[in-house]
């Protein structure tokens, strides 16, 4: 419980901090979907005043979106992001700063705004399925030697996150190649982990947070 006596000092740094919580309770839970995009109000200083829009595409309304979203709000620190979920690519339109794809769009043609700057998606066949999508840049995510991100030593509950070649986040920061611990959310597949992972780390959150 926070007290505050009459007469106390206030500093404006402490007033930002108590502002960044009341807004990240405020925000905390609000649907995700595309007509009404959860957003994150972390504090925006550190991030450059920008917040990430943020596309999952998935399956299931519950899984990549409402972790990712959880995760983020119990960081102290973490970047704003603006999360977007959907099961189709007709579910989306617009400019999105990321877009991630763990699940198979049956959507003949793209929406026609539909753009992102960095695009997250499964390696090997499905990658067909989503390059139309315009990206500045693209990471893949599978079993294979030729995706930027891994898993091995999988056990029920952990595993390793391999980054098998330099990541650049959305920030422009660049993420040397590595072996991260992880944990691994109950039932989870490991396309959900691998793409749950590479989303926080192409949003800037450092390894050494995900690290178990």
């Amino acid at each position: 419980m926070l007290g505050i006596a009459k007469g106390d000092f206030v500093s404006f740094e402490f007033m930002s901090k108590l502002y960044d919580k009341l807004a990240l309770y405020k925000t905390a839970h609000l649907c995700i979907n595309p007509a009404r995009p959860r957003t994150l109000v972390q504090s925006q200083r550190r991030w450059g005043g920008c917040v990430y829009r943020v596309a999952i595409l998935e399956p299931a309304p519950r899984g990549l979106a409402a972790r990712l979203g959880d995760f983020l709000l119990a960081l102290e620190q973490s970047p704003p992001v603006q999360i977007s979920h959907g099961t189709d690519l007709t579910d989306f339109s617009g400019a999105y700063d990321l877009f991630v794809a763990d699940s198979f769009s049956n959507a003949i043609l793209l929406p026609a705004d539909l753009s992102c700057r960095a695009l997250l998606l499964p390696g090997g066949v499905q990658m067909a399925a989503f390059s139309q999508i315009p990206s500045k840049w693209v990471v893949s995510f599978g079993l294979s030697s030729k995706d930027s991100i891994t898993v091995s030593s999988l056990t029920p509950d952990s595993a390793l996150l391999a980054l098998q070649r330099e990541l650049v986040t959305l920030s422009g920061q660049v993420i040397e190649q590595q072996e991260i611990p992880i944990s691994i959310p109950p039932s989870t597949s490991a396309s959900g982990v691998m793409a749950f992972y590479g989303a926080l780390l192409l949003l800037g959150v450092p390894p050494k947070r995900l690290a178990v």
